[in-house]
């Protein structure tokens, strides 16, 4: 569970999910981060702590294309199957004749 709360963050954060355009929204979440007085960045509230980076490393045949991958986070919700659909085999060329 989650256990920061800032009513001034809060606030922003609903502000940003009812913006009616990307560019109203991403103010809002900015100002969420730091509005010069409270936010969640380092600058205020810092709730969580950036520990460790971790590179994922995966085997695959060769010719197996998975597309571009979005980042992966480290919990079960997004795993690298995510966009198995597109899959697919490239084709090799044979050029040794």
């Amino acid at each position: 569970p989650n256990y920061y709360a800032n009513e001034v963050v809060d606030a922003y954060f609903e502000k940003a999910l009812s913006a009616t355009s990307q560019k109203e929204a991403n103010e809002y979440w900015k100002q969420a981060q730091w509005d010069g007085e409270t936010g969640f960045s380092n600058k205020g509230d810092a709730p969580w702590v950036w520990l460790v980076n971790i590179d994922h490393l995966f085997l695959m045949r060769e010719n197996l294309v998975i597309g571009e991958q979005k980042v992966q986070p480290h919990e079960h919700s997004w795993p690298i199957t995510d966009f198995i659909e597109n899959w697919h085999w490239e084709e090799q060329n044979d050029n040794s004749n």
